[in-house]
């Protein structure tokens, strides 16, 4: 889920300014992310492949399942066999284990871009500054004007939107846990 965010953000985020990245689907809207320049080569590899893996295992968990199912067995046999149907085989070690080491790899290389894109960190770069300053209080001026300037016709509202996508809060409001985080 953190890798839709992301996405979902980012199109937000640059979709007014650049009407190329307005993709339906998590992989194309990522390429079309790449391409128009935010997110890195190395940001984009991560997050596809950490994409195709996770939504691979979820699949095959549904379907062993018949219904949705999104936690791996607990039994290294049918960890194993999981890992086996994904295409893992048993040189170098126990499937189940070696598929483990991947989930783990990827959810912490999309931790880390996540905390990276949303997080001030004092540089000026979009990633660290334009997503925290978007992601500002709605009454906030300087939110409103960078809302704008990247392209959205009405910032108050966008900045609504955002906190929702950000704290989940009905209604429109900005939670006071979002606005905690951003004076945090």
């Amino acid at each position: 889920r953190d890798i839709e965010f992301i996405v979902q953000c980012l199109l937000l985020l640059t979709g007014g300014m650049h009407e190329e990245v307005r993709a339906a689907g998590t992989l194309p809207a990522l390429d079309a992310l790449r391409s128009c320049g935010t997110l890195s080569g190395r940001e984009h590899e991560t997050l596809s492949g950490a994409y195709i893996l996770f939504r691979r295992v979820e699949n095959i968990l549904q379907w062993r399942e018949l219904s949705p199912a999104f936690t791996l067995p607990g039994e290294e046999g049918e960890l194993d066999a999981v890992a086996r149907f994904l295409g893992y085989d048993a040189r170098g070690g126990s499937p189940g284990l070696r598929l483990k080491a991947d989930l783990d790899r990827g959810f912490d290389e999309v931790r880390a871009i996540y905390d990276e894109i949303f997080t001030h960190g004092g540089t000026d770069s979009f990633g660290t500054v334009g997503v925290t300053v978007a992601f500002g209080l709605a009454e906030h001026g300087d939110s409103m004007r960078y809302l704008e300037t990247i392209g959205f016709p009405d910032p108050e509202r966008s900045a609504r939107t955002l906190a929702r996508l950000f704290d989940g809060v009905p209604g429109g409001g900005t939670s006071e846990r979002f606005a905690a985080a951003l004076l945090a």
